[in-house]
C-alpha cells in the first residue's frame, strides 16, 4: 500500500475549553482479494482539542475494497456509561456484548459520527466521497468500535475525493446537542456562504413564510 500521507490544514474551529485532541487513527484497507493492511497514523493537532486527518485519493490503493478509519478514541465496553451518534439523530448505548450497525448504503446527509464514553467525547466531520460512506458500529466479545467505511470498490470509480476527518474533542460534560452545535459550527467555519436561517431570512422573506409550514 502507497504511504498514506497527512498534509497540514488550518483550524477553522477549535473547542471551547483546552483538550487534548485526537491523537492518532488506523487506517485499514481491505483489497478486493480480502487482504487486509492497516497502518497507525498520527493526526495533525491545530489546537484546541481539535486534529485532522487527510487521506489524498492518489494514495489510496487500485485494488481497495474498502478503507476504514479507525480512531484511538472510537471504542467502548459494553456497560460502560455514554452512546454513540451517527447520521440522522441514530444513537445507541452500549448495552450489548455482540452486534453490527450501520448506515445505509446512501450518502451521509450529514457526514459525521460522534462518540460520548467514559474517557472523552468527541464528534468527527467528514469530507469527501461522502455518497460511497458509511458509519459502523460493531460489538465484539463486550468491546464496541465506531468507524467510517468507504466501499472503494463499489463505486464503479476510482478514488475521485481526498479524504478528510476533523475530530473536535469535546468537555466531557457534552451531549449530543453540544455535538450538534460542534457539527454546525464547523459548516460555518468550512463554507462562508452557509448562514443561518434567521439572516437568510432578512433577503428572503419566503423563506420564513415556508419554515411556517407544518412539514418544515
Amino acid at each position: 500500500m502507497k504511504l498514506i500521507k497527512l498534509t497540514i490544514c488550518a483550524a477553522a474551529l477549535a473547542a471551547a475549553a483546552l483538550l487534548n485532541a485526537v491523537e492518532k487513527a488506523t487506517v485499514r484497507i481491505t483489497r478486493n482479494d480480502d487482504s487486509i493492511n492497516e497502518i497507525a497514523m498520527p493526526l495533525e493537532k491545530l489546537g484546541g482539542g481539535v486534529s485532522k486527518l487527510v487521506i489524498k485519493k492518489e494514495d489510496i490503493p487500485d485494488d481497495a475494497k474498502f478503507l476504514d478509519v479507525l480512531a484511538d478514541n472510537a471504542n467502548a465496553k459494553n456497560g460502560e456509561k455514554g452512546f454513540w451518534l451517527a447520521h440522522r439523530g441514530k444513537l445507541g448505548h452500549f448495552v450489548k456484548d455482540d452486534g453490527f450497525f450501520t448506515t445505509s448504503n446512501y450518502h451521509l446527509g450529514l457526514p459525521y459520527y460522534a462518540m460520548k464514553n467514559e474517557r472523552e467525547t468527541f464528534l468527527a466531520a467528514i469530507q469527501g466521497m461522502r455518497c460511497d460512506l458509511n458509519v459502523i458500529v460493531k460489538a465484539e466479545n463486550g468491546v464496541y468500535k465506531m468507524y467510517p467505511r468507504w466501499r472503494i470498490a463499489e463505486s464503479g470509480f476510482k478514488p475521485y475525493e481526498d479524504i478528510e476527518i476533523t475530530y473536535y474533542t469535546l468537555p466531557q460534560t457534552a451531549d449530543y446537542n453540544e455535538m450538534a452545535k460542534a457539527y454546525r459550527r464547523h459548516k460555518f467555519a468550512l463554507d462562508p456562504k452557509v448562514k443561518p436561517m434567521k439572516e437568510r431570512f432578512e433577503k428572503q422573506p419566503n423563506l420564513f413564510y415556508q419554515s411556517q409550514a407544518l412539514p418544515m
